[in-house]
């Protein structure tokens, strides 16, 4: 989707930004006035880069034609705020703040970012909230500006932070089409993919293939309903020793792990609150890889869940299967191809659009699931360590929950993102996450 797109998007019950909560733990030796003095030392640093400068207004031609502006002098009072729990706050009273914080738009007259520093978490303990708009930035693209504000060195100062940080588009291949736009523009962007697909037989044959997910095929549930402008925000951290060794035993990747916890946990919410399907929950999922370079996205893929099927190793097996069926597809006939295929067989009432989409007999998917890689060593921030990244997600229309995921030395960081009009409960969600985790663990030890 283009920027245009999701500026257009926006709107008070629809906010179209993206977030990150980053918790730290102080040094030792820090002075009462630590976090005060750190958050002046941040709101002084006035070398805000041009992306975080920017803001929407109507060119010539009125509102169709949406264009970057860009505000000189920053309101820091504005963008950059300070909350307090009271002491001794929990996690939960966080996810509270955050929910709420997560519920407002973004002032489309100002640059479209905001930070909050928020204080009173044990130990001294202290938060970062930061939400931007999509249209700024997507969501691999926040990683790496936390990445850029990070030091492996304890003693490193900077009043860095992810809006000083110039920014550079992560690259996408040059033949990728979303999903949204092709949900966007239907026959039309069909037809001109057409040229890209190297091998019409390798296409239907991937269709044939029961484990490949593809659009429109996901069943109707209690998640794929109109949202409103509430958004509920909660976090969970899992230890990696406990994911490592279900990684190990069964030779899953780390992402297959994460949408296997998802799918536990899905079908059993499902049963409780609302019929659980007879066919397999589909995720789209951005398919992300952490490299020397960086962190690279190629494009995203349907992933079936197996929320069908009772046991734990067939839900992993299943979502297996499905991770190698798009990553054979997508080398086979390439990302463009990928994507055709999984439409090839829509009606032209089915591709009127993603924010249409609830309108339809069946959600072209049933809920946006994504990890991506964190940091495998000890990282800080002014001496402050990372103790847990939780990544806040986009609801919208049809897709009324979000899972986001990644990961720092000691912990798998999972945030779940939700409009509480569709999920009434999630807590129960995440506790039920950590049930999916020791059903995988009581088969793979």
């Amino acid at each position: 989707m283009s920027d245009a797109a999701f500026l257009r998007a926006d709107s008070p019950e629809h906010p179209m930004h993206i977030g990150t909560v980053l918790v730290f733990e102080p040094p030792k030796d820090a002075a009462p006035n630590y976090l005060s003095t750190l958050i002046d030392r941040v709101a002084a640093n006035t070398e805000v880069s041009r992306t975080f400068r920017k803001y929407p207004e109507i060119g010539v031609g009125g509102v169709g034609n949406l264009m970057w502006a860009h505000d000189e002098k920053i309101d820091v009072g504005y963008h950059i705020r300070r909350a307090a729990l009271p002491a001794p706050g929990t996690l939960n009273e966080l996810f509270t703040l955050v929910s709420e914080l997560h519920s407002t738009q973004l002032d489309p007259a100002r640059p479209l970012w905001q930070a909050c520093f928020v204080s009173g978490l044990p130990d001294g303990r202290f938060a970062l909230y930061f939400k931007v708009h999509h249209a700024l930035i997507d969501s691999t693209d926040l990683i790496g500006l936390v990445d850029a504000m990070l030091s492996d060195d304890a003693a490193a100062e900077s009043s860095g932070a992810p809006w000083h940080v110039p920014h550079t588009p992560t690259p996408t291949p040059q033949a990728e089409v979303s999903v949204s736009s092709l949900l966007r523009f239907g026959g039309k962007q069909i037809s001109g993919l057409a040229s890209l697909v190297p091998d019409t037989a390798k296409v239907a044959s991937a269709i044939m293939d029961r484990s490949l997910a593809v659009p429109f095929r996901a069943p109707k549930t209690i998640l794929n309903v109109p949202v409103d402008a509430e958004r509920v925000f909660a976090g969970r951290s899992f230890s990696m020793e406990r994911i490592n060794n279900v990684h190990k035993f069964s030779r899953a990747p780390i992402t297959a792990i994460v949408l296997a916890m998802c799918s536990g946990a899905l079908r059993t919410y499902l049963r409780e609150a609302g019929p659980l399907p007879g066919s397999s929950l589909v995720a789209m999922v951005p398919a992300v890889k952490r490299t020397s370079k960086g962190i690279e996205s190629k494009g995203s893929f349907f992933c079936r869940l197996g929320t069908d099927l009772q046991h734990p190793e067939q839900r992993l097996a299943m979502i297996k299967s499905s991770i190698d069926g798009a990553k054979l597809t997508a080398e086979s006939v390439g990302l463009a191809s990928t994507m055709v295929m999984s439409v090839a067989s829509m009606t032209p009432k089915a591709l009127s659009g993603i924010a249409e989409m609830t309108g339809v007999s069946r959600p072209p998917f049933n809920i946006g699931i994504s990890y991506v890689t964190g940091w495998r060593i000890p990282v800080f921030w002014n001496g402050s360590r990372l103790n847990s990244a939780y990544p806040v997600s986009i609801v919208t229309n049809g897709l009324a929950l979000a899972v986001a995921a990644t990961s720092t030395q000691m912990t798998l960081d999972i945030g779940v993102t939700a409009c509480p009009r569709a999920v009434s409960d999630i807590g129960r969600f995440v506790d039920l996450l950590e049930t999916a985790l020791f059903d995988l663990e009581t088969i793979y030890h």
